[in-house]
């Protein structure tokens, strides 16, 4: 969509051709660099939000306790 309305827009400028989707890459890239930016700045969660896992000797005896 975003490639299509800057096609557009350089149309009724009166550009033709591959002038059309120059400024459609130089969009795209940039959206692809700010992508990567944020990508790296993602940090793993705190171990204090994690949920706790469930302790497998209480599940075996609950297990065995229904038998």
């Amino acid at each position: 969509m975003i490639i299509n309305a800057v096609a557009d827009s350089q149309e009724a400028a009166g550009k033709h051709g591959p002038a059309l989707y120059l400024l459609s890459l130089y969009i795209m890239a940039g959206l692809l660099v700010i992508g990567f930016i944020a990508n790296e700045l993602i940090r793993p969660v705190s171990t204090k939000f994690h949920e706790p896992e469930p302790e497998p000797e209480a599940t075996t005896r609950s297990a065995r306790s229904t038998q």
